[in-house]
């Protein structure tokens, strides 16, 4: 019974050496491997909303990649992003087609709300994808050159 716990305790030692450790009592490893993978899953849940016409879902998934990237953003990126969402709640109306009565005119006029929602979530993208790829999360930089 002894020497089993001594080899439990020996691997216990083991764990605590260089190779796992760095500096005092700092990690060695940190989360970008796990990040990029969350971060990936996210862009996967987005293109299915997205294809799917759900924009609510589209938008929360794209606030969670947001999430992710915003520890290494400056407040210019801040400002652009908030920008962006409020553009988004603006003319998401929850239904794809709203009739209004402008001013001035008899006859009511159905207005395209999806579109203009779809196109305020496009933007919400672009601006995260070049903000990730900015922060060299998971695209290919420009001094990449292995043939491809």
């Amino acid at each position: 019974m002894e020497k089993e716990e001594e080899k439990v305790e020996e691997k216990f030692e083991e764990t605590e050496d260089e190779e796992y450790l760095e500096g005092e009592g700092g990690s060695k490893y940190n989360d970008a491997l796990a990040q990029l993978e969350r971060i990936g899953n996210l862009w996967n849940l987005c293109h299915m909303n997205r294809s799917e016409g759900k924009l609510q879902s589209w938008s929360m998934n794209l606030d969670c990649v947001w999430m992710e990237l915003v520890a290494d953003s400056n407040k210019d990126d801040e400002k652009e992003y908030v920008k962006l969402t409020n553009s988004f709640i603006v003319n998401y109306k929850g239904k794809p087609q709203e009739v209004i009565l402008r001013h001035g005119q008899k006859k009511p006029v159905v207005v395209n709300t999806f579109g203009k929602s779809f196109n305020c979530l496009m933007q919400k993208e672009k601006f995260l994808r070049k903000l990730q790829a900015g922060q060299g999360k998971g695209s290919v930089s420009k001094d990449d050159d292995d043939g491809l």
